[in-house]
């Protein structure tokens, strides 16, 4: 048995819309060739280019599907050399070429037709013809008003009589499209070898396989008689089509073709059969008929596979009997071509936010493109253009498919290429082939190759990995018995050696997509065996999975084609996402402010709100020590961070009020270049409400206040732009998430963060809180956050807690051992890998333990970070703060951890040396300098580049 053609990715061109190269308004093969660089950049194997022959102009041609002669280049295209230098430089850069190959109709203006009508020799029986009907009783033909009638009740495509009465040859010709493509009569063997001449005549010229046009309409049944009736209409799709097309001849002629491909190796045919017996539907039976590894088509395709977004169960059953109908990956899947609406309209109700419509979208193009078969790509898919309007995006004089009333013009508009120019960089006509749509230009190839998180770089991204992963491309597929709204699948591949000796590994691949709009949380061994769940690595752990998404387990060499902010080992950009109180702090020493203390009966460390008079009581306090200052750890860490880093990008969510210290925090954040994404303080909310109370910094006892009533501000802002989160959270790569939030914004305003960060797969760096108030579940809360960030940091007794352990300092090493443990279990159960999460090699947390080593645990390590010497301790105030900021700046700059960790603990010691009593640290690069010429910093000072402007392309892990 012959081994079929390997599935190949495939990207059709329209190239009246896809790039015009001299500016006349049409596109044209030189523009194909201009942007073949572009097309290669996708991974495609191959290019499929509609016709671009000879045809008749307007309805007459429809869009180019009615030629005129078989061998001839369409004026509007170009000419032969044209081609041949189209063909020349695609194979030069790997790119195969499959021209579209019209065999069932030719123009009513070709030479075969006009010599048929005049019932030349030889041309006669070249198309199907008859006198009319007849009766059937005597055979006498039927008249009616003396003139002949159709000789039954077929029907075109476009609406009509599949008959048209040509008045020299007296007699009816049969077309099952417009009335300017009648049908060839492929029932006479004689007409075949015709047409497969024609065929030869490309393969002869270097390409490298033809798409057959619309192949369940080459024959018919020569008693012509009338179709059954489905339901009483006269519309095509009412009619069983038992006798004009889908007939069974046509596998004959399919094998005639196929023999006379195999006498040019590797190069191959593309069905189409987009028709099927019950009035167009059902196509998948017809189309299995037509494909065989041996003596048929070495693919096809069918129906577009999605009307509108699928259910699980519906997905399932499709693919299921694709599996069955074509075992030999010789299905072609595809989300839409030049025929059928493009999907992104129609997928989903209006009311979805786009993320989500764009999140379906991806999904989509996922499953074809980890599915068994060949794919093809239409122009503008990788883009996830949007279906044009008529009469909105394309006014009525503008439409150029007459002969279907425009239908197919909305996948037919241009290529956008550059948002900036006319036409969108289609052609710099004041007339083009079709108007851009509005819309399309804000997805334009030069807006897209911007944007990391594009539907064009995803694009790439999805195709490197299925020509990178040897069961995506030839393995065996099972579907999975899951509930809804999940669809799932594996492929696999044995290992094996192929034929040019290479030897290829055993591979298993895991595909889950959610089909629903709500996450999802599914235990493996639901609908997985041991042994597979074994090769792929999985716990029972559940996977998580957000509304319209999909992961992948057991891929090979996954890469991201497209160029990140980031080090080898390092994070995926450096734009930072971050939410909690923005305070300013004014301190007062115990000693100027005892009276108050005592007045108000104020505790160490006691939190307190005071009213609107006891806050300006506090303001008039005297005192030569009294500091005004931005506090809050968030903004503490942050701050140094942009210092250390300039590179990074923070956008910060918090309520700043129009007082003195929201004046105060608003030069801070201008001076430190940190987006505040909540620059007003909403009417109604009253914001001089204070919080006091006594810090401890060395000998000094200090009373703070800062301002209130954040958490209401902050929900009515939220109220005013309901979306504003979400588009702070898809523009971060990073989620900074301070524990100590759940307590100021409550657990509601979390959970949200939460969702969206597993929705768009950001990274999590979770900085534990400092004193928080720990509601009953909140351990678990954070037990379960430790086991899905990235980066966990924070000091040990903030550790015990979560783990239960009333602890004070100096911690023991008894209660770190059951904390490190803790971690190290949380970490095993490896929710970022299973949930397809961006993270560097592992995820880590950082535990700082005062005068004591510091401890650095992974899952399968605990390493101590010695504590750096400081010989006179001035202000520790600040200095976890300054350490945490430090342990991300060299996370960020792609240091290992263990050299993170010792960054952050020189200069954590920096921070306590510092004579300034200020929680900041005061001159970030002094102390870094300072930090890195010490002794034990040694291999961290070569690793570590701080004049470094931008951070080197790696490898993201999924």
């Amino acid at each position: 048995m012959k081994k079929n053609h390997a599935p190949e990715v495939i990207y059709q061109v329209y190239p009246a819309s896809f790039n015009d190269s001299n500016g006349d308004g049409h596109g044209d093969l030189k523009g194909i060739t201009q942007k073949l660089d572009y097309i290669k950049s996708l991974g495609v194997d191959a290019i499929w280019i509609s016709p671009f022959f000879e045809s008749p102009p307007g309805k007459a041609g429809d869009g180019g599907y009615a030629i005129n002669d078989y061998r001839k280049i369409g004026q509007n295209f170009g000419n032969m050399e044209d081609f041949d230098n189209l063909l020349k430089k695609a194979h030069e850069k790997g790119l195969r070429i499959y021209t579209d190959f019209v065999m069932c109709h030719t123009s009513d203006e070709h030479e075969w037709f006009k010599k048929s009508v005049n019932r030349e020799p030889g041309y006669e029986d070249r198309y199907v013809w008859s006198d009319g009907r007849r009766n059937e009783k005597n055979g006498e033909l039927i008249l009616v008003d003396g003139k002949p009638i159709p000789p039954n009740n077929w029907l075109s495509t476009f609406g009509g009589s599949a008959w048209e009465f040509n008045d020299t040859r007296k007699q009816f010709y049969l077309h099952h499209f417009a009335k300017s493509q009648p049908a060839l009569n492929a029932n006479n063997d004689n007409v075949q070898d015709k047409v497969i001449g024609e065929m030869k005549f490309w393969l002869d010229r270097g390409v490298d396989g033809l798409r057959l046009d619309a192949l369940p309409f080459a024959n018919y049944n020569p008693g012509l008689k009338d179709n059954t009736w489905r339901y009483n209409s006269n519309s095509w799709d009412a009619q069983y089509f038992n006798h004009s097309i889908c007939q069974p001849q046509t596998v004959e002629y399919v094998a005639k073709i196929r023999k006379m491909f195999d006498k040019y190796p590797g190069k191959i045919t593309i069905g189409e059969s987009i028709a099927g017996r019950d009035g167009g539907y059902n196509p998948m039976p017809v189309a299995r008929d037509y494909v065989n590894p041996e003596t048929g088509l070495h693919t096809c395709y069918t129906e577009r596979l999605y009307w509108r977004y699928p259910s699980a169960s519906e997905l399932k059953g499709k693919f299921e009997y694709a599996l069955k109908e074509f075992p030999n990956g010789a299905f072609c899947n595809m989300l839409s071509n030049h025929d059928f609406a493009r999907i992104d309209p129609a997928l989903l109700p209006e009311n979805i936010p786009e993320d989500l419509r764009k999140s379906a979208y991806k999904q989509l193009m996922a499953i074809n493109l980890s599915l068994p078969g060949y794919v093809c790509i239409y122009q503008g898919d990788e883009l996830g253009l949007a279906n044009a309007i008529l009469h909105k995006d394309i006014p009525g004089d503008k439409i150029k498919d007459l002969a279907d009333n425009g239908r197919r013009d909305g996948s037919r508009t241009p290529m956008p290429w550059d948002s900036s120019k006319p036409n969108a960089g289609f052609s710099t006509s004041d007339d083009p082939y079709l108007p851009v749509p509005k819309n399309h230009y804000a997805s334009a190839v030069n807006e897209q190759e911007s944007e990391r998180n594009s539907i064009l770089h995803f694009t790439r991204e999805i195709i490197a990995d299925r020509k990178s992963n040897p069961a995506l491309q030839e393995g065996t597929t099972k579907i999975l018995n899951t509930p809804e709204p999940i669809f799932a699948f594996t492929r696999h591949i044995d290992e094996h050696t192929d034929e040019n000796g290479k030897k290829i590994p055993a591979q298993t691949v895991l595909f889950m997509a959610n089909m629903g709009i709500h996450t999802q949380m599914v235990s493996p061994s639901s609908f997985l065996d041991e042994k597979t769940m074994k090769t792929l690595n999985l716990s029972d752990d559940p996977i998580i999975m957000s509304g319209y998404s999909y992961t992948r387990r057991g891929l090979l060499n996954h890469k991201k084609t497209h160029e990140l902010e980031a080090s080898e080992n390092g994070h995926i950009g450096t734009n930072i996402f971050a939410a909690d109180m923005l305070l300013a702090d004014v301190f007062h020493r115990k000693e100027d402010a005892d009276g108050f203390i005592k007045k108000h009966n104020i505790q160490p460390m006691q939190r307190l709100s005071i009213g609107q008079e006891e806050h300006n009581e506090l303001s008039s306090l005297p005192g030569d020590h009294r500091k005004t200052t931005i506090g809050g750890s968030t903004l503490l860490t942050l701050s140094t961070l942009k210092k250390l880093n300039p590179n990074v990008n923070v956008d910060y969510m918090g309520m700043v009020a129009d007082d003195e210290h929201g004046k105060l925090i608003k030069n801070h954040l201008q001076e430190t270049k940190i987006n505040l994404l909540t620059p007003n303080w909403p009417d109604g909310i009253k914001p001089e409400t204070g919080t006091t109370h006594i810090i401890k910094d060395n000998s000094h006892e200090i009373l703070a206040t800062y301002s209130g009533a954040a958490t209401e501000a902050l929900y009515r802002a939220l109220d005013h732009d309901p979306q504003l989160l979400e588009k702070s959270i898809k523009k971060a790569d990073i989620i900074y998430l301070p524990g100590s939030i759940m307590e100021k914004f409550g657990k509601s305003f979390v959970d949200d963060i939460l969702h969206l960060r597993w929705k768009h797969r950001k990274e999590l760096v979770l900085s534990l809180p400092v004193h928080a108030n720990f509601g009953h579940d909140d351990p678990d809360v954070f037990k379960r956050l430790i086991q899905s960030s990235n980066i966990v940091v924070g000091n040990d007794v903030e550790y015990c807690r979560i783990f239960g352990i009333d602890a004070a300092r100096p911690t023991s090493d008894a209660h770190m051992d059951i904390v490190t443990k803790g971690i190290q279990e949380a970490f095993k159960g490896e929710i970022l890998r299973n949930n397809s999460m961006p993270c560097k090699s592992e995820p880590v947390a950082f535990i700082t333990r005062n005068d004591k080593d510091a401890l650095l645990v992974t899952a399968t390590e605990v390493k101590k970070i010695p504590v750096a010497k400081i010989n006179n301790v001035n202000h520790s105030l600040g200095s976890g703060d300054t350490a945490t900021a430090a342990f991300l700046d060299a996370e960020l700059r792609g240091l290992t951890h263990e050299q993170s960790a010792k960054f952050a603990m020189a200069m954590g010691a920096e921070k306590a040396r510092q004579k300034n009593h200020s929680p900041y640290l005061e001159n970030p690069a002094n102390s870094r300098e300072l930090a890195l010429k010490r002794n034990t910093m040694n291999d961290i000072a070569k690793s570590y580049n701080p004049t470094a402007s931008k951070h080197p392309q790696r490898e993201m892990r999924i």
